[in-house]
């Protein structure tokens, strides 16, 4: 069996199985974004209204935790508005349901 590295930004064709490169945002290198000041707070505010504007249902929701960072962010965050839920049964207490993956 053939082994096929493909790289994130890249793309293939049926021509050739030479990766090419597609995307290169000038953020991905230090040196453009280093001296650029971060607001925390605008930051945090577009992560909450993001993860909220996702939680709109009247069904029931899960997040899956992975175990990474990310994951683990946005269940906190939506963990923030879980009391703020619209359900139909008058349910407003948090479930969570756990399960393990195993990968052999």
């Amino acid at each position: 069996m053939n082994k096929l590295n493909c790289f994130p930004r890249h793309y293939l064709t049926n021509n050739d199985l030479k990766p090419v490169k597609w995307y290169n945002p000038r953020w991905v290198d230090y040196r453009f974004v280093s001296e650029k000041e971060t607001n925390l707070k605008l930051l945090r505010d577009a992560l909450c209204q993001a993860v909220k504007r996702q939680l709109m249902s009247d069904v029931p929701y899960g997040v899956l935790l992975s175990g990474g960072l990310d994951s683990s962010i946005t269940s906190a965050v939506a963990k923030l508005y879980a009391d703020k839920r619209v359900e139909s049964d008058d349910q407003k207490s948090l479930v969570a349901h756990t399960t393990s993956l195993l990968w052999g």
